[in-house]
């Protein structure tokens, strides 16, 4: 019977899995608001800070661990959900509605 404790299994690796999208996603929102925020910033310079804090960013966001871990957010979330669906004499088909 598959239970919370089988998710350990499953490659949390996010990084690996979607860092690039995840990067491109976060230099394309940095650089929407530094158009706002900052107009006169060369493309040069503004490509720099972008690609660098995305970098940054993606890696806090997708890390295994942390406070800003978007995995184990959801690793907890879905557990939660898995054992309420067991407790609840569900099916784990029943998650998929």
């Amino acid at each position: 019977m598959l239970g919370p404790d089988d998710l350990d299994s499953y490659d949390w690796n996010w990084h690996a899995k979607y860092g690039d999208e995840v990067t491109e996603e976060l230099v394309e929102m940095f650089n929407d608001g530094a158009v706002i925020v900052a107009p006169n910033l060369s493309p040069e310079r503004l490509q720099t800070l972008s690609s660098e804090w995305a970098a940054e960013r993606a890696g806090e966001l997708l890390k295994i661990d942390g406070p800003d871990s978007l995995m184990a957010t959801t690793k907890t979330q879905v557990k939660n959900l898995v054992s309420e669906t067991i407790a609840k004499g569900e099916s784990l088909g029943q998650l998929n509605k």
